[in-house]
């Protein structure tokens, strides 16, 4: 009888972790619904001077 206990708890146990495990992707699914990826939120400038040092004499194009 004690042992049923046992076993029936370490089961509950594993089912409860396993549906928490589970819950991790379809939120993070369902969070991409609603904070889609914006490309204007991470504009860049442009070349920095890295970049000048190792094109010397060019410049970047700005076509906008």
């Amino acid at each position: 009888m004690v042992r049923d206990r046992v076993s029936s708890h370490s089961s509950r146990r594993l089912h409860v972790a396993w549906a928490l495990f589970m819950t991790g992707p379809v939120l993070r699914a369902f969070n991409g619904l609603f904070h889609a990826y914006h490309p204007e939120r991470h504009y860049m400038r442009g070349p920095g001077p890295k970049w000048r040092e190792k094109h010397p004499g060019l410049e970047a194009s700005t076509s906008h």
